[in-house]
C-alpha cells in the first residue's frame, strides 16, 4: 500500500462576534461584519491493490462506464460501444480476472474508499509508457483533489518503473478531465473531430 498526503481546503466563515456562519452560506462573506479564513486538513490518501472480491464488482462497472463514455463523449453507436468495451476488457483481463500486467488500485482517503485507478505499461508512439486506463472518483468525493493525487501517484509509479512518460486517452467531450490533465502539464497529442450532417 502506498500513501501520500493531500491538503484539503475548506472555508470557515464567522461573524466578528465569533458566531459561526453556516458553511454553505457564503453570501454573507461580502459583508464587512464577516471574516473568512481558509483552513487546511492533511488527509492521508492511499493507493492499495484491489482485492479479488472488489475486482469482481469493479470490472462490470468499468465495462459499462467505458461504453457510456464511448457513446456520450466519443459519439459511438451504443451497440458498437458496448461490443468494443467488452472486447477490450476481455483482452486485458482474460477470464475476467486480475492479471499481473494490469495495476488496479483502490483510492482511499482517511480509510474511506473514494475511487479507483487502473494503470498498465504498454507501447505507445514507439516508446514504453505507463498508461492510465481508468481513473474514477466517486461523485460525492469529486472536486477535492483526489483525481489530481491519483495522477501524481501514476507519475511516481512510472518513475519507479523507469518509464519516462504517462499517457492516456480522454474523450473530447470530457472537459473536466481534459482541464485536470492540462493543469498537470499533459499535452493533447491528437484531436479527432466530427460533425453530424
Amino acid at each position: 500500500m502506498l500513501q501520500r498526503w493531500l491538503r484539503l481546503g475548506r472555508v470557515r466563515a464567522s461573524l466578528k462576534s465569533g458566531d459561526d456562519v453556516a458553511p454553505g452560506d457564503f453570501r454573507t462573506l461580502a459583508q464587512d461584519s464577516v471574516r473568512a479564513r481558509l483552513e487546511f486538513d492533511l488527509v492521508p490518501v492511499t493507493f492499495r491493490p484491489m482485492t479479488d472480491v472488489e475486482f469482481a464488482a469493479w470490472l462490470p462497472d468499468v465495462r459499462v462506464g467505458y461504453a457510456e463514455d464511448l457513446t456520450t463523449n466519443g459519439g459511438m453507436d451504443p451497440v458498437a460501444a458496448t461490443l468494443k468495451a467488452d472486447a477490450d476488457t476481455a483482452q486485458l483481463f482474460p477470464d475476467d480476472r486480475l492479471s499481473a500486467e494490469q495495476l488496479v488500485f483502490v483510492i482511499e482517503a482517511d480509510s474511506v474508499r473514494v475511487g479507483e485507478l487502473w494503470l498498465s505499461e504498454r507501447e505507445e508512439d514507439l516508446r514504453r509508457v505507463l498508461w492510465v486506463y481508468d481513473l474514477r472518483v466517486d461523485e460525492r468525493h469529486r472536486g477535492r483533489g483526489f483525481a489530481r493525487a491519483a495522477m501524481e501517484f501514476a507519475e511516481q509509479e512510472a518513475g519507479r518503473r523507469g518509464l519516462s512518460h504517462v499517457a492516456l486517452n480522454v474523450s473530447g467531450g470530457n472537459e473536466a478531465a481534459r482541464g485536470l490533465y492540462r493543469s498537470l502539464g499533459y499535452s493533447e497529442d491528437a484531436i479527432s473531430m466530427s460533425k453530424p450532417v
